[in-house]
C-alpha cells in the first residue's frame, strides 16, 4: 500500500513556534505575570446515562458538558473474553509525547499501533498504516463470538449523529480505529495527591472542532484506578494567555511523572471531578480537559481506547 510522507518533525507547528526564541522573548513577561494564578471551573459537569443520544454528543463536542459517562456499555462476557485474549498478547510501552524530549516512556502497555508513536522511525511509520486494518479486524477477533465494543459504538454514533462516524485517515489513509491499554499497579509511583495530570491536545477548547477520546474500561483494578477529570475555563485565547504560565509549562510540556510539578499545577486548577468506573463503562472525554487516572492495585486495568475527531459540518473521525 502507499504510505504518506512521514512527517520532519513530531513537534506540532505551534510547538515548534513557541520554542522559536522570538516567542520565548515576547510571552516571557505575560510567563512571569501569570505564574500562580488559579483557573476558573467553566461549571461543567458528567452526564452519566445508559442511553448515548445526538443531543448529548452535541452537548460534549460543545464543551456544555465535561464528560459522557455509559454504565455497564459491554456486557461481562465481552469484557471477560477481550481481557483474556488482550493478555495473551505482546504489549509495548506507549512512549509519550514531551515537548523537549519528543518521546518518554510512560505507565502504560498497548497492543496496537498508537499513531503518536508512529514518527518515530521510517519503520515504525510504514508499520503503522500497514497494520492498521489487520490491527481492527484483530480487535474484533478478540471479542468474539460477541461484537467488538469499537464496532458497537461506530454503530452507534453514526446512526445518531447526522454526519455520521468514520475511520479517520492521514493525507488519504485510512488510520488504525482504536487500540488496547493496559496498566499494572501503580501506587508506588503515583500518589493520591501527584496523579498523572495531564491533557492530549490543546487546552483551548473550540465549540467548533477538538480532539475527544472513547476509552471502554474492560477490567477494572480491585482498588482504585477511577477518573478524575478538571473543568478549568480556557475557550479564548485571552483565557489562555491570561493563564500562560500554566499552559505553557503543564499543558504544553508533559509533566505526567513529575510530581513536584503535578502538585504544583493542580493546585491552580478547579477541584477535579471523579468518575467511579466499572468493568464495562464507558467514558467519552475532551483530551484537551485534564484527566487522570487515580492509583491502584489489584490490576491489570484493561481498557480500549480511541481517539475522535470532531468538526462541525464533517463526519466524526475515529483513530488512535
Amino acid at each position: 500500500m502507499k504510505v504518506p510522507p512521514r512527517p520532519a518533525s513530531t513537534i506540532p507547528l505551534i510547538g515548534r513556534i513557541l520554542r522559536t526564541p522570538i516567542m520565548k522573548c515576547l510571552l516571557w513577561p505575560m510567563e512571569q505575570l501569570t505564574a500562580g494564578k488559579t483557573m476558573p471551573s467553566d461549571g461543567s459537569g458528567i452526564v452519566k446515562t445508559d442511553r448515548l443520544s445526538s443531543e448529548l454528543l452535541r452537548d460534549l463536542f460543545t464543551n456544555r458538558i465535561l464528560a459522557i459517562h455509559l454504565p455497564a456499555f459491554c456486557t461481562a462476557e465481552v469484557c471477560e473474553r477481550m481481557t483474556t485474549n488482550i493478555l495473551k498478547e505482546k504489549l509495548e510501552n506507549w512512549n509519550i509525547y514531551d515537548l523537549k524530549t519528543e518521546f518518554k516512556p510512560s505507565d502504560v502497555n498497548v497492543f496496537g499501533e498508537p499513531f503518536s508513536m508512529a514518527n518515530k522511525s521510517d519503520e515504525s511509520w510504514h508499520r503503522y498504516f500497514q497494520n492498521a486494518i489487520s490491527t481492527s479486524e484483530k480487535l474484533r477477533s478478540m471479542a468474539a463470538p460477541y461484537v467488538s465494543p469499537y464496532d458497537k459504538f461506530r454503530i452507534m454514533v453514526d446512526e445518531l449523529w447526522d454526519d455520521g462516524m468514520t475511520v479517520a485517515r492521514y493525507k488519504g489513509c485510512k488510520m488504525s480505529p482504536g487500540l488496547v491499554r493496559v496498566m499494572y499497579d501503580n501506587t508506588e509511583t503515583v500518589t493520591e495527591t501527584s496523579l498523572g495530570c495531564h491533557v492530549d491536545s490543546s487546552p483551548l477548547l473550540s465549540s467548533n472542532s477538538g480532539q475527544f477520546s472513547l476509552n471502554v474500561y474492560l477490567k477494572q483494578p480491585e482498588i482504585g484506578g477511577h477518573l478524575y477529570l478538571w473543568n478549568p475555563q480556557i475557550t479564548t485565547m485571552h483565557e489562555a494567555i491570561g493563564h500562560w504560565h500554566s499552559v505553557k509549562h503543564f499543558f504544553l510540556e508533559s509533566n505526567y511523572q513529575n510530581e513536584e510539578l503535578q502538585l504544583r499545577f493542580q493546585k491552580l486548577l478547579p477541584p477535579p471531578i471523579r468518575i467511579e468506573l466499572k468493568s464495562g463503562d464507558a467514558v467519552i472525554i475532551n483530551t484537551g480537559r485534564p484527566h487522570a487516572v487515580i492509583p491502584f492495585k489489584g490490576g491489570p486495568r484493561v481498557s480500549l481506547q480511541a481517539f475522535l475527531n470532531y468538526k462541525k459540518g464533517q463526519p466524526i473521525g475515529i483513530w488512535a
